[in-house]
């Protein structure tokens, strides 16, 4: 079996669960070591934001998409693909260099967060679509689950109620993900010392070897 150069790793959690703050202290990290390393939000960003191109963005409070009315059905499944297209053309050009370089990509939110939080990107489409075509692209080899009560993480953002950040944290515990692709449950009340070592860690180890699953701080 061939080993990995690098690793792809995406963090996702509700809002408040701290992946900016983690991202960004693990991708530091790795750059004082050397090593090639690329922050990415959300998507790889190859192509313009949908709104400029596809279809002007939605009415209403632009700092608070929760709060903004989804697009109809046939806009949402042009701006799904769309998107599609940036995570699948910008993994071959500017994840995959990374990684063969030896190198770490994080990506905050991923094409999963679609599928766990859809209101926040405006859209109305199927689960299952998502699903399908999220099992075409190039999948993360760790997808880092930052998971904390509802209560402390209305404390940190109240942007969504405690009932939407409970559904969320469940789903992506729950989420099933691509075989190759393995899952890391954070308990992400820690100190954010105490997270980017774990994280570290267990990046490490699943970069190293070629076991799936999840697996969970104690």
């Amino acid at each position: 079996m061939s080993r990995r150069l690098g690793s792809f790793v995406v963090l996702a959690g509700p809002d408040g669960s701290g992946k900016s703050s983690l991202a960004a202290r693990i991708v530091a990290a790795n750059r004082r070591t050397g090593r090639p390393a690329r922050h990415m939000h959300w998507r790889p960003g190859l192509l313009p934001h949908a709104g400029t191109v596809v279809m002007r963005p939605p009415r209403g409070d632009s700092s608070d998409p929760h709060a903004v009315e989804p697009h109809g059905t046939v806009v949402s499944l042009v701006r799904l693909v769309y998107y599609w297209m940036d995570f699948l053309v910008g993994s071959w050009l500017r994840v995959s260099p990374v990684r063969r370089r030896g190198g770490l990509v994080v990506m905050e939110r991923g094409w999963w967060d679609m599928l766990v939080d859809p209101r926040r990107y405006n859209l109305r489409h199927s689960r299952g679509l998502v699903r399908f075509l999220g099992r075409l692209l190039p999948a993360p080899d760790v997808v880092v689950v930052l998971h904390a009560p509802p209560e402390v993480l209305t404390h940190r953002k109240k942007d969504l109620p405690s009932s939407e950040l409970a559904r969320q944290n469940d789903l992506w515990v729950q989420l099933d993900l691509p075989t190759r692709t393995a899952k890391i449950v954070l308990d992400a009340t820690r100190s954010l010392d105490d997270l980017v070592a774990e994280a570290t860690t267990q990046i490490g180890e699943v970069s190293s070897d070629d076991r799936v699953g999840t697996r969970g701080s104690e």
